[in-house]
């Protein structure tokens, strides 16, 4: 009996407090969960708090950015400026023009090659100039020109251009060719007259023409021209078309 008692109570080495706590009941899981429950709906609301910051501060940035359109476009405006054209450009423009480019590009590109400065009153001033100069002596290069013009055109009297003829027929041997015609308009007008400026077409049979001549860009003479057969009334050294083109 008494090693029976000995059983029931614990040994005597085994402090108090450890007995006391070995004595209390155990806490349930449950007991637990409220508390974890309360730190989690803590930290949610922490990170939706958070997240509406960050949007909100980011919809405030970009309010603020479509309430400030003028500033971005001035920005944009700083990096270009008029400029004139000096010569002609074969994308930008002729000269005198003012068209408006980005520094960089005028800087690097159009200023040191000379096709362009920037837009002033003096630059502006010099190009009025240069051109009334430019367009006085293109005014005088027509006057010119016309006064050739009326010379070739002999007041719509044709030139006369002598030619073998074949036998029964009308048409002749060879053609009546440019330099034909470049000939006795030169010797009429006195004037040097491009061979390539003349437009005879293919003349192979006797008749009456009409000639183009390209003076300038501005001016064009219309010369009649009239094949006859050799040795014809009409016909005359100073008409000689020279040596034929034969076939």
């Amino acid at each position: 009996k008494f090693k029976h008692a000995q059983q029931l109570w614990p040994p005597a080495s085994i402090p108090f407090t450890a007995m006391a706590a070995m004595m209390q009941p155990r806490r349930s899981r449950a007991f637990m969960l409220p508390p974890v429950l309360a730190l989690l709906s803590g930290a949610a609301m922490l990170m939706s708090l958070f997240s509406d910051a960050l949007f909100a501060k980011a919809v405030n940035r970009r309010i603020r950015e479509f309430a400030k359109p003028y500033v971005k476009e001035t920005r944009n405006q700083n990096r270009h400026f008029d400029i004139v054209l000096l010569k002609d450009h074969e994308i930008l423009g002729k000269v005198g023009e003012q068209v408006r480019v980005k520094k960089g590009y005028y800087r690097n590109v159009l200023w040191p090659t000379g096709y362009a400065q920037r837009v002033t009153d003096n630059v502006l001033e010099d190009l009025e100039k240069r051109a009334a100069k430019e367009d006085a002596v293109k005014q005088g290069e027509i006057r010119e020109k016309i006064e050739v013009k009326k010379k070739i055109e002999q007041g719509g009297e044709a030139y006369i251009f002598p030619k073998k003829v074949r036998p029964g027929t009308e048409s002749i041997y060879g053609s009546l060719s440019q330099i034909n015609v470049a000939e006795v308009l030169i010797q009429a007008s006195g004037y040097p007259i491009r061979v390539g400026s003349i437009n005879v077409g293919k003349i192979t049979e006797l008749g009456e023409y009409s000639v183009t001549v390209e003076l300038s860009e501005d001016v064009t003479a219309y010369v009649k021209v009239k094949v006859v057969p050799e040795g014809a009334e009409g016909a005359s050294e100073e008409g000689d078309g020279g040596s034929d083109s034969t076939e």
